[in-house]
């Protein structure tokens, strides 16, 4: 089953109008079923089949997993044709994310600190396109299409699948996670397909709002909740294998989401700020990432929600698993980044300083910025992947001294903040 994703807010809206939504699986799950009537059962039959394979390999110790990822950028204005940065930041993001080092754990109530788990998954950008060619692991399509993400062939596909409807293809899913990015329309936000479970083979994937997408660019635009890239998170937990936390549906007490350390929970939460959190008996982890409150808040994987992703990756996308199109052609020696290649870009909305490394690298480093009079203002020690965000609000405007130091060198630049 496809899921789009579906929140209603009835306070929240752009475009004055227009209620942004999150996600809201049943009606698309309702669609998949009447194209695919043995989905029940073959869904059924893949349960049992998982809590089997949880209860034989729940203690087994496991190393990290590297997810190949493309995003297909499918665009019709300029606008949504966001920057490989902006890609670079949700990567970073995702990256953290899965592995507990998002920087807002902090607002995990203090009964759930326990349950934050590494989920030890990272995703690379492919470096090899299905013909073996290089790649930079993002395609780029313009269409005429509006609204592609939306817009439906033969009242069933989705044109944003098919390169012959102002789409793109999707390459091989046995060796990609294929992203779609896309002005979805009807201010949908996402969807996901479950493991075997995709209406059609060609959207097996996920698909994300150009407005959704990471930190930076069009992913300020100031929608509700959604502007520090959590939405995809929050999807590929589905295409993972992770219900919502009150399961399939609407939301029932009755209904779980099928793992053992997530709280029983009657439905979705729109804010951190409830005054209650407390459902079917018990508090709830509104943090969790597959709830629906502001990316802000969205914190943590519980150790039982790692377990089934794990175990859904083994058993249902072990190619996915095996593939190595994260290596270049050819020599597949590791690629070296100086400090000298770091790219600095000021972004005033929001304001940011950005870090970007011109290939995935493993950075530790101590980060200095020094006013124009040589006073330090800010220091900090990062370590991250590709992409590394310095939240920059409230100094003045003007010209700065950005020092990035490792264990063997140091290097500065200037960065003109407006």
């Amino acid at each position: 089953m496809v899921i789009v994703c579906f929140l209603i807010l009835p306070s929240l809206f752009i475009h004055g109008q227009d209620t942004i939504v999150r996600c809201g699986a049943d009606a698309f799950l309702e669609e998949a079923l009447e194209l695919r009537p043995e989905l029940k059962e073959k869904r059924g039959l893949m349960e049992l089949e998982l809590q089997k394979h949880l209860n034989e390999h729940r203690a087994v110790p496991r190393t990290t997993i590297t997810i190949p990822v493309v995003f297909h950028v499918v665009w019709h204005t300029d606008e949504q044709n966001i920057s490989d940065l902006q890609i670079y930041d949700q990567l970073e993001i995702l990256n953290r994310a899965f592995s507990m080092q998002n920087r807002n754990l902090h607002t995990v109530r203090g009964q759930f600190r326990h349950l934050i788990s590494d989920v030890q998954i990272e995703f690379c950008l492919a470096k090899r396109d299905p013909d073996g060619m290089p790649t930079n692991g993002i395609t780029r399509t313009q269409t005429d299409v509006e609204e592609i993400g939306n817009e439906r062939i033969n009242f069933t596909k989705r044109a944003v699948h098919f390169s012959e409807y102002g789409g793109k293809d999707l390459w091989d899913p046995d060796f990609y996670l294929n992203i779609w990015v896309c002005e979805i329309g009807g201010n949908v936000l996402g969807s996901a397909t479950f493991p075997n479970s995709a209406p059609y083979p060609e959207a097996e994937g996920v698909v994300v709002d150009y407005r959704a997408i990471g930190s930076i660019g069009t992913g300020v635009e100031k929608l509700p909740f959604a502007d520090g890239g959590k939405t995809l998170v929050h999807e590929i937990g589905h295409y993972f294998n992770l219900y919502h936390p009150w399961g399939p549906g609407s939301g029932s007490c009755d209904t779980d989401d099928f793992v053992e350390d997530t709280p029983n929970q009657i439905g979705p939460y729109r804010s951190c700020s409830n005054e209650t959190t407390e459902s079917c008996g018990s508090e709830d982890i509104v943090t969790n990432f597959m709830d629906y409150p502001e990316d802000q808040c969205l914190a943590m994987f519980t150790h039982g929600q790692k377990e089934r992703m794990i175990a859904s990756l083994e058993l249902h996308r072990q190619k996915l698993l095996e593939s190595d199109v994260c290596n270049p052609p050819g020599d597949p020696a590791e690629e070296n980044t100086d400090l000298a290649q770091i790219q600095v870009n000021w972004f005033s909305n929001p304001q940011k300083i950005g870090l970007f490394a011109p290939c995935q690298g493993n950075f530790s480093l101590d980060i200095e910025v020094f006013d124009m009079a040589g006073r330090l203002v800010y220091s900090e020690r990062a370590n991250f992947g590709r992409a590394y965000m310095i939240g920059f609000e409230g100094y003045p405007s003007g010209v700065y001294i950005i020092c990035l130091r490792d264990d063997q060198d140091r290097e500065c630049s200037q960065v003109v903040v407006y």
